[in-house]
């Protein structure tokens, strides 16, 4: 479930970011695998709290208005902050009415839709944990960094509550680690499509269990390395399952990751004894 709230400039100028927001907010925008990178000048931005790190809510601007969307289900957090930055981005305009879906609604309104969005999340939370019961494996949710995979054991924990929904999002999500997003290349020999991971050495690194295609990607990967990185000068190519049974892992990230961190001589190792050719 997604909620969108439309806000009309009335013909007043859009403030640049830094005024539209309030102070330690952060934004960026998605790359391919929906892993947030830096913006550039976009009109479309995921705007979240780094204290309270979970889905990230969507800003677009333009002349005419500014639109926030909310990925429902999300933490509690996140869905109070919607509304604050529902009731800012009003009081700039000078507006006490904003469009939520296809309805004008009173910013006297937000308070009550804001509790309702929070029982939604709630509810949400109730029917993956169904889904799971009936025989999926885990769900996999866009965070506002990274995608994060929750199994029933998660989601158990989380126990319905949007509140713990937020915390458990922030600590996946505040883990200063780099996310390996997988790319996907053609063999200009047999066309066969290869699946790189990118893994720098000394830097703290979430890994897949499982190598897995990019979400936008429909046709099978036919093989899986993975590309280590110690400088300019020295790099080399490992095959995914040489290297997942050649490193330490530090222990999950969530239900389809591990953390691990690479020191130079181990890198130099899986290069030299498990090459991969590219």
């Amino acid at each position: 479930m997604s909620v969108t709230a439309e806000i009309l400039t009335g013909g007043k100028p859009v403030p640049a970011l830094g005024e539209l927001l309030p102070e330690g907010l952060e934004y960026g925008i998605y790359g391919e695998n929906y892993v947030l990178k830096e913006a550039d000048g976009e009109d479309s931005v995921i705007v979240f709290d780094p204290a309270c790190i979970c889905r990230g809510i969507c800003l677009d601007t333009s002349e005419e208005s500014v639109t926030l969307g909310l990925s429902n289900v999300t933490g509690a957090g996140e869905i109070r902050l919607f509304y604050d930055l529902v009731r800012r981005i009003c009081k700039i305009f000078g507006t006490t009415v904003f469009k939520r879906e296809d309805a004008i609604v009173s910013l006297e309104q937000a308070d009550k839709l804001e509790e309702e969005d929070i029982s939604s999340a709630a509810a949400g939370l109730d029917v993956m944990l169904a889904r799971l019961k009936a025989g999926e494996d885990n769900v996999t949710i866009f965070g506002a960094l990274n995608p994060i995979t929750m199994d029933a054991s998660d989601l158990k924990k989380i126990g319905g509550d949007p509140e713990k929904l937020g915390v458990f999002l922030h600590e996946k999500q505040s883990a200063n680690a780099y996310y390996a997003a997988p790319q996907v290349f053609q063999d200009p020999k047999d066309g066969s499509l290869v699946g790189v991971y990118s893994v720098p050495c000394e830097t703290r690194t979430i890994m897949p269990y499982v190598p897995a295609a990019p979400f936008y990607l429909q046709e099978k990967v036919d093989r899986w390395i993975v590309y280590v990185y110690i400088s300019d000068e020295k790099y080399g190519y490992v095959e995914f399952s040489d290297f997942a049974a050649g490193v330490h892992n530090l222990g999950p990230y969530d239900a389809a990751h591990y953390l691990l961190e690479l020191d130079e001589a181990k890198a130099e190792k899986l290069i030299q004894e498990h090459p991969a050719k590219m």
